[in-house]
């Protein structure tokens, strides 16, 4: 009995950690360094071609600029709260992304539709309702599974420590004289763990070199932007 229940609890922190390690490995944290140099160019670009229009816009036109910057800069602003993260989310991020992602396809969707309407024919505005509607749902059904997965670790987080509150003591043992040994226990194997030796493992000096980058690219591409337009 006692064995069975030491397998359950080393497989439940070998999957977290698994999961963990996921969460802050080298291709998650460039996946989110593109999210962010994506979503901070475009913003860059528009906010320049906005600003050196030798005349004043209409109406229509100053509200998409600001649509798409301030999409722009939501993307940039969420890359860069993931990458400053020292705890584990728990695929909150990708909750936080498919909320984004579902309110961004929203928006833009109903706008080209009523832009369609409006100046459109009628084929064209049902082809535009149509393409936004897909990638709305598409952005649901994102968040559907992001908020699974996110709920799926949460359970595991509170096996594991429930697992290691009890692993101490027995049923006569008091809780007073086990929680100074559960909660060294709870720290030693707590979903921290992973996350600080998966940070460990890239390094500082990998994300200082990730982050100068990203701001280097990010300002080519702006200076391309001055020098065309």
């Amino acid at each position: 009995m006692s064995e069975r229940d030491h397998g359950a609890r080393r497989d439940v922190p070998e999957e977290l950690a698994g999961a963990l390690a996921a969460e802050v490995s080298l291709r998650s944290r460039m996946r989110y360094v593109a999210v962010g140099l994506a979503g901070g160019c475009m913003a860059a670009l528009i906010a320049v071609l906005w600003a050196t229009e030798p005349g004043p816009l209409p109406a229509r036109t100053r509200i998409a600029f600001a649509g798409m910057t301030a999409i722009g800069l939501a993307w940039a602003v969420f890359a860069g709260w993931v990458l400053t993260r020292r705890r584990p989310l728990f695929a909150r991020d990708r909750v936080l992304g498919a909320r984004l992602a579902l309110a961004a396809t929203t928006v833009t969707g109903a706008s080209g539709t009523a832009l369609a309407t409006a100046r459109g024919t009628a084929p064209v505005a049902v082809v535009t309702a149509l393409g936004g509607a897909a990638l709305a749902a598409a952005a649901g059904v994102t968040l559907a599974r992001a908020r699974s997965r996110h709920r799926e670790l949460l359970r595991l987080r509170d096996t594991l420590r429930n697992d290691a509150l009890r692993a101490p003591g027995t049923s006569g043992t008091p809780h007073t004289s086990a929680s100074p040994r559960g909660e060294s226990m709870n720290h030693k194997t707590a979903p921290v763990g992973p996350l600080a030796i998966a940070l460990r493992r890239l390094g500082a000096g990998k994300r200082t070199v990730f982050l100068l980058t990203a701001l280097l690219c990010a300002a080519l591409l702006i200076g391309a932007g001055l020098l065309l337009f």
